[in-house]
């Protein structure tokens, strides 16, 4: 497989040079303009139903939380909670199990497409690829993705609207399906 050429990691707040795994530090504090995450812990912190991750699945952009089947009422309500205090968030809600809150811009997708801006490449020279909810952004950039056959239905179902291959195979093998068709396009 191709060596990439950097690493996106939590849900997009940060990105890493490969293989040396430096930060990217442009990214993304520059469009994190009202955002303080120890804001958004004192805002949700008496909410008996988010259950804060580990230490390690926090970070200075991401605070993040295990909250159960959410409905969208309840999604909204935060959403409002958050706005109220003048935070400009997303909430990036996956696996009916997982809620991060990330600075409003910031997810996987908009990581890539400034990584490929940034090195100009045009969207249909970038392959992207996920499993989870999380990862739905990655597909909203015109890039050719890939879906591994052990995705949650829900990226499923965003794959389908957009420019993805959904593989046969599950996990690596499915990147290497996924990266085969592109490539052979």
């Amino acid at each position: 497989m191709p060596e990439p050429l950097a690493v996106i990691g939590g849900v997009g707040t940060e990105l890493l040079r490969y293989p040396t795994f430096d930060a990217i530090n442009d990214w993304p504090a520059r469009i994190a303009r009202a955002w303080d995450a120890d804001v958004v812990r004192q805002i949700f912190a008496r909410e008996r139903d988010l259950e804060p991750q580990p230490p390690e699945c926090q970070s200075d952009y991401k605070v993040s939380y295990f909250l159960r089947d959410a409905s969208d009422a309840r999604l909204e309500d935060l959403r409002e909670r958050l706005r109220a205090a003048g935070l400009e968030t997303a909430l990036i809600y996956s696996s009916a199990r997982d809620l991060d809150v990330l600075p409003a811009g910031v997810d996987k997708g908009a990581a890539a497409a400034f990584l490929a801006s940034k090195w100009s490449y045009a969207p249909e020279h970038v392959c992207v690829s996920g499993n989870s909810g999380n990862d739905a952004a990655l597909f909203e950039h015109g890039f050719r993705g890939i879906v591994v056959a052990n995705a949650h239905e829900e990226l499923k179902a965003v794959a389908r609207d957009h420019r993805a291959f959904i593989a046969p195979a599950p996990f690596a093998d499915g990147v290497r399906e996924g990266l085969r068709h592109w490539l052979e396009i």
